[in-house]
């Protein structure tokens, strides 16, 4: 008895971590990078991990989301949403999130990658005018740099003497040889969404004399939604979504986003 019982418990084992294993929920992560790993749009791919992070951290209320707000979840396909709207009409108001399971168009899969996106809430939707002071304390910021430099010295930057460059002025280069950025964003969930991008190319003078405003090109947009009788008001530089693709949404870039 002792042999075999010494055979059997490490079979248990290892059948339970397999179990275990297999029982792990299904991560949007994974799904984005298994998506990036395929050499999809680098530039949709971006934006879809930025819109899911933001949608995590946000989540839709099931007893309130709409079916234009489904149709538009980048994890979810137009019969998906569809499907999952029709089921909440039915069976509203929801009391956990794991009654998603009974969409029949859902497999578990699905089910578990996009319950973080969803809560539980009132039925009737309460106007909420943030304060300035919650926008500042609960809104995101973020602060990037970014700075290229090549290790070949490109022709422009040479030393030419003075009778090519009265000649050939543009022949030299005026400003330094790499590109440099400042980019800074703020988000308070899905209500106010602003950026300022400072941006200087190689080759461009970067606070030289004669050229005082620093970096060859400033961009700033502003984006508020839920204001007044208006959905969406965008200013300043901006991108454009049309359409929902097989998997993900295609974008279409206006100026810098």
């Amino acid at each position: 008895m002792k042999p075999c019982l010494l055979i059997f418990l490490p079979a248990l084992i290892f059948c339970h971590i397999n179990t275990a294993q297999a029982q792990q929920p299904e991560d949007w992560r994974t799904f984005v990078e298994q998506l990036a790993e395929e050499e999809m749009n680098g530039i949709a791919i971006e934006n879809m991990y930025e819109e899911l992070l933001q949608m995590e951290n946000n989540p839709m209320n099931l007893n309130m989301v709409t079916r234009e707000q489904l149709e538009n979840f980048p994890l979810l396909s137009m019969e998906e949403a569809d499907a999952v709207f029709d089921f909440l009409e039915r069976n509203r108001p929801l009391y956990t999130v794991f009654e998603l399971r009974n969409v029949g168009l859902l497999d578990i899969k699905t089910v578990e990658m996009i319950l973080p996106f969803f809560r539980i809430g009132d039925t009737e939707k309460r106007e909420v005018r943030p304060q300035v002071s919650d926008l500042l304390k609960n809104g995101r910021h973020e602060l990037q740099s970014r700075f290229d430099k090549t290790l070949t010295q490109r022709a422009g930057y040479g030393e030419f003497p003075d009778s090519i460059l009265e000649r050939y002025p543009n022949r030299k280069y005026r400003g330094e040889d790499f590109y440099t950025s400042l980019r800074y964003s703020f988000r308070y969930r899905t209500k106010v969404q602003m950026g300022i991008t400072a941006e200087k190319d190689a080759g461009e003078p970067f606070f030289k004399t004669g050229y005082p405003k620093g970096y060859d090109h400033y961009g700033v947009h502003l984006i508020v939604n839920d204001i007044g009788h208006f959905k969406t008001v965008a200013l300043g530089d901006y991108r454009l979504s049309f359409g929902q693709g097989l998997i993900l949404n295609n974008d279409f870039l206006i100026s810098k986003s």
